[in-house]
């Protein structure tokens, strides 16, 4: 991701991208967690979580919600940059 950023291809700087990425993010925390206890769960011999599906599965849900978030920021940032780099060039255009 660092490559990408530097070389302009992505970009952090959209509220609605560091939403996305920070929502992929902890779901992909919560998700794993949710995982692993359930795991200890069984192995103390406590059984399962309650509702654990329903969790797993609303956890699961928020995973490409924060991708759909964050490339919809992308797109919506190339095309406000490409109206401003026209709006600029017709503005140029007119002063010349």
């Amino acid at each position: 991701m660092p490559f990408f950023a530097q070389q302009g291809w992505l970009s952090f700087k959209q509220g609605m991208s560091r939403w996305g990425m920070g929502f992929f993010l902890a779901a992909f925390a919560g998700t794993e967690a949710l995982l692993f206890l359930q795991g200890i769960f069984f192995w103390l011999g406590v059984g399962a979580i309650p509702a654990y599906h329903k969790l797993l599965f609303g956890l699961s849900i928020c995973l490409p919600v924060g991708i759909l978030l964050f490339f919809v920021a992308q797109v919506w940032r190339k095309e406000v940059y490409i109206s401003e780099g026209k709006a600029a060039k017709e503005l140029q255009h007119q002063t010349s």
